[in-house]
Formats: C-alpha cells, structure tokens, sequence
C-alpha cells in the first residue's frame, strides 16, 4: 500500500510506477477478503557495507511479519502474488501450520520443470507438479500462462468455466484448476482496500511527512469501522436501504475530529 506523498526532503519516501499513487510511503498490510486492514508493518532493504541476508529475502520476511501474531492450527489461508511467493516461504509458513496460495515466477521455482507443450494445445490446459505431499505447483493457459504454487490446493477437482472465442463469436467451456478459482475468489482484499481508502479521500496538504501518514492512519480505522458496521447489520431483519454508505457514515467522523 503506497501513502501518497510528493512533497520533498524525506528520505522514506519510495516511486513505485505500478501504482496509482507513485510517490508516497510503502507499506505492507494484510488484509482480509472484505478488505478490512488486519495488521501492517513498514520495512526496507537495508543496503549496508557488510549485510546478513535473509534466506527468505525481503518479501520473505514481510509475510513472517504479518503473519507472526496469527495463532498456529487455525488453519488460516495467505494469498499473495508474486512478489511474494517462494517455495522457502512456503515450507517456513507450513511449520506454522499456516496454508499458502499464491502466483509464482518460474526462477523461483528451481527444478520445477512445467512442460509447455501441454500448454500449447490452447486455452484451458495445464500442466502441475507435487514436491513431497505438500507443494503443489500449477502452470495454466488462459490469455497467457500463469504459474501458481499452493501448499493446500491442487488442479483436481477442475471446474469449467467460460471464456469468450472470437474466432466463433460465441462462449466456450474451458477447464480451470481449482486452484485457480480459490485464488481469484479469496485474492483483491488490498485492492479493495485501496479503494476504499481513495474513494472519499480528505484534502490534505502539508510538508510535514509525518501528518499524511497520520492522516492515512485515521482514513484506514474509519474505513474498517464501516466494514465492521456493515458486518454488524447485514442481516435480513434489516433492509439495505437502511445501512449507511460509506460517504454517510464517513462524513460525521471527520467533522467530530476536526471539532475535537
């Protein structure tokens, strides 16, 4: 998650071009499928003349973080992309008891050798590898090929799903693992996130760093009440029409603080 900020003289401020805020402070956060903000930390490279490297790595690292304060044998699910994914990773969380899914490049992937002439035969077809009982590796063609590894999900049972042919202008049935299907399903809370947090977003200038972090921090607990509200309400005695969107229950938190 990127804290916009573009002013100048700090040092803590990073230019990520994939995002749509650029220039800002980056931050880790683990978010939940509804897009509540469970837990964030902030960590940076550090590039020192004699450095200990992780054997995890940077990406690594962060994820032991996040997750550090979840209990163990609760069976909890991590979803990552990937930046993130890594077999190391992946065997370090299951000595947690900890269930990892996620997209995956192929480097990180050593010995790992996904045939790519089943994928040749077009849309829908895959190819997969097990290590031991646990890793699951996945390579499927859909657009494009994509690889993802998962300690708790394999190809079996495939689903069908359909995708637009235009050589015939018509739907077809295509196979999907189903690892691929619990990955879209479960993965997108931090895009969810972010735009929650951007969609009535508070005017703010200062040159002072520290108060849009500030700021941003108040944004975050007023967009996970709205999420704990809506879970408090979303019950069939009461309507829709009587909950609150979060422009409403927004605007009385900001006016409160600013008159605190």
């Amino acid at each position: 998650m990127m804290i916009p900020f573009k002013e100048k003289f700090c040092s803590i401020k990073q230019y990520m071009r994939c995002m749509p805020q650029p220039w800002g402070f980056k931050v880790w956060v683990r978010a939940g499928i509804s897009g509540m903000m469970l837990d964030f930390v902030y960590q940076r490279s550090v590039n020192t003349g004699v450095r200990v490297k992780s054997e995890l790595g940077l990406s690594g690292d962060v994820v032991m973080r996040l997750v550090s304060i979840l209990p163990k044998g609760q069976n909890y699910k991590v979803y990552a992309d990937n930046y993130f994914t890594s077999v190391p990773l992946v065997v370090k969380l299951l000595e947690q008891e900890i269930h990892y899914a996620g997209t995956a490049r192929q480097v990180r992937l050593p010995n790992c050798n996904l045939d790519e002439k089943i994928l040749k035969k077009g849309r829908g077809s895959f190819d997969y590898r097990v290590e031991g009982k646990h890793i699951c590796a996945v390579k499927w063609h859909d657009n494009r090929a994509v690889t993802l590894v998962s300690s708790f999900a394999e190809p079996e049972p495939v689903q069908k799903i359909q995708r637009w042919n235009k050589a015939t202008k018509t739907y077809t049935d295509v196979e999907r693992p189903y690892i691929v299907g619990t990955y879209n399903k479960y993965m997108g809370g931090l895009d969810l996130l972010d735009s929650f947090t951007a969609k009535y977003k508070f005017a703010l200038k200062s040159q002072r760093w520290y108060t849009y972090i500030f700021w941003h921090t108040i944004t975050l607990a007023v967009v996970n009440a709205w999420l704990l509200y809506k879970q408090h309400y979303q019950s069939p005695k009461v309507p829709n029409k009587e909950i609150m969107n979060m422009r409403k229950f927004q605007a009385p938190h900001y006016l409160s603080f600013w008159w605190i």
